[in-house]
């Protein structure tokens, strides 16, 4: 059996959306080369008409700051508390997510329990993602950025994902998740 981490859907959770102009797409993580984030930042270019933030300190973010300087729709925001992530997230649109290795991505479940569809590689599984459900896997950049330009033209299909990722991310509730690792300790224990 594999044991997943859990969400805090008490924090994490889609909170009132304020209004804004544009669409805004988020990315997460550390500023490192497996995460992609100038790819993110590629991507923004592509699309100037809607938002791009990427929320994350690292070793990347001189690169980040030199390469966005002309880019008026990427901004680059350090880390947060979870409860400033889970308002940040619920303001958002689509969490778009181009790391290339993961081992099981917290913050796509965090940013789905917020309301967003998420878009990421196939190459790690997270499967808390389902295709066409609650969002997008994707095989490449180009297939990325593809399914990226549908979310942003098709807001049925937005608000679709976002309800079936709220939906999906209660599966990963701390509170359950707790319950399944006591259960298994207690057998371990009785079984020694």
């Amino acid at each position: 059996d594999i044991m997943h981490v859990g969400v805090d859907l008490d924090i994490f959770k889609p909170y009132l959306k304020e209004k804004k102009e544009r669409l805004r797409v988020v990315g997460c993580g550390t500023l490192n080369p497996m995460k992609q984030p100038l790819f993110f930042l590629e991507i923004a270019k592509k699309i100037p008409n809607v938002d791009f933030v990427w929320i994350g300190e690292g070793d990347l973010k001189d690169d980040i700051l030199r390469e966005s300087k002309s880019v008026s729709n990427f901004q680059l925001l350090g880390n947060m508390s979870h409860q400033e992530l889970a308002n940040y997230f619920a303001n958002s649109d689509i969490s778009l997510f181009p790391s290339l290795h993961e081992g099981f991505p917290k913050v796509v479940i965090e940013s789905m329990a917020c309301g967003l569809p998420s878009i990421v590689f196939d190459r790690y599984g997270p499967e808390a993602v389902i295709d066409n459900e609650t969002g997008f896997v994707v095989s490449n950049e180009e297939e990325m950025i593809e399914k990226l330009e549908i979310l942003i033209r098709n807001k049925a299909l937005r608000d679709k994902f976002s309800q079936n990722a709220i939906k999906r991310a209660k599966e990963f509730d701390w509170n359950k998740i707790v319950k399944q690792w006591e259960d298994i300790l207690i057998k371990a224990v009785e079984n020694k």
